[in-house]
């Protein structure tokens, strides 16, 4: 890595680690859902929080067990989360490895077709929220990142979690739609949201589901992504 992104990369966890000291306290429960290669496990054990990673791809959760194997805080589960236990196919891109998915629109559809080749297939075994909160405990922050299956993964929750994230991408705003709906009716009913990166509010309050839809439609970028969260 060279300096100049070796100092990008420190900037950013500061960044990131400002940003979830103000919702993750020491002590807390987190779940992070669609761990990858841990970068938000590394903040999060920085606030202080216990953490349950999950992680479908076999070298992604290899290295997470093998860079948080000598923390008693940290528990790496290779596995996808869905609507039902059971299993499926993960598509891989070898290029990116981040892209990883399970949904099949997401392959087809939106901003990355063409761009990386989906040739790389791994099947996986899929657990539940439900299961996970059976297993852990209800935790108190629960993130999703898992490329297009976030309604999937909500539909798998049948009991509130305090505050859940899940990111969105503007071609798929229905889905997005659904997902707070789905978190709305578990009584998640205070939003808010972040774009791309960029840790920060984009709302000086938190509001309804609507409200944040609509705020989000206004943006000109025509590849916009980001976080919604859900208290």
């Amino acid at each position: 890595m060279s300096m100049r992104n070796a100092i990008k990369q420190k900037l950013r966890e500061r960044a990131m680690l400002r940003f979830y000291r103000t919702v993750i306290r020491p002590g807390d429960l987190c779940f992070d859902i669609g761990a990858n290669v841990g970068k938000h496990i590394s903040v999060f054990r920085a606030c202080g929080a216990r953490v349950i990673a999950v992680e479908p791809q076999k070298k992604c959760a290899e290295l997470l067990c093998t860079k948080f194997s000598g923390d008693p805080n940290v528990v790496v589960i290779e596995k996808a989360v869905g609507e039902k236990a059971g299993s499926g196919t993960l598509s891989v891109p070898p290029e990116k490895d981040a892209i990883a998915t399970l949904s099949s629109v997401w392959q087809t559809q939106g901003r990355f077709v063409g761009r990386f080749a989906h040739a790389i297939t791994e099947n996986v075994e899929i657990t539940t929220l439900d299961a996970l909160i059976a297993l852990y405990g209800v935790p108190h922050f629960c993130k999703i990142d898992v490329e297009g299956f976030e309604e999937n993964a909500l539909r798998g929750l049948t009991s509130p979690i305090p505050l859940v994230s899940f990111e969105f991408a503007i071609e798929f705003l229905d889905n997005a739609v659904r997902c707070a709906s789905l978190l709305e009716s578990l009584g998640n009913r205070r939003f808010n949201y972040c774009v791309q990166e960029r840790l920060q509010w984009r709302m000086p309050e938190w509001n309804s589901k609507e409200a944040i839809i609509e705020h989000i439609k206004t943006h000109a970028e025509p590849l916009l992504w980001g976080d919604i969260y859900a208290s």
